[in-house]
């Protein structure tokens, strides 16, 4: 039994560790902003409780990206229409039933828009928010 606990806890270390590698610890800000002009420059918006991070892969001109709220990790949710340049320059658009998101990175500022949409696939209410 004790060899199991042993097996258990080296493997749960490994699996942090492998994730901070991954991931590392780079979370930014995020902040809540009135209009996708302040969103684009990260500028006039007001500071969330939330933090984000990305993994962003060029080959696969994919971005993965997670949210943090105080000490509560969502998964990590990968985004697959992106166009990619570099880490720190890329945009991803993604289409649901109820909204439009596009979100992106450029000089290294994270800009974010979401349209929300009502039954009939109008826009109701727009979110903008940046991080940086």
């Amino acid at each position: 039994m004790k060899h199991l606990m042993g097996l258990i806890v080296i493997a749960l270390v490994s699996q942090f560790s492998a994730a901070q590698a991954f991931w590392g610890d780079d979370w930014l800000s995020l902040y809540a902003c009135e209009n996708e002009t302040d969103s684009r420059i990260c500028k006039s918006c007001r500071l969330s409780e939330l933090k984000v991070r990305f993994v962003v892969d060029r080959q696969k001109r994919s971005v993965i990206t997670q949210y943090r709220e105080k000490s509560m990790v969502n998964p990590p949710s990968e985004h697959t229409n992106c166009v990619v340049i570099d880490t720190k320059n890329w945009s991803c658009e993604s289409k649901a039933k109820s909204f439009v998101q596009s979100d992106g990175m450029a000089n290294g500022i994270f800009s974010f828009k979401r349209d929300f949409l009502n039954a009939e696939g109008a826009t109701y209410f727009t979110a903008f928010s940046c991080a940086k």
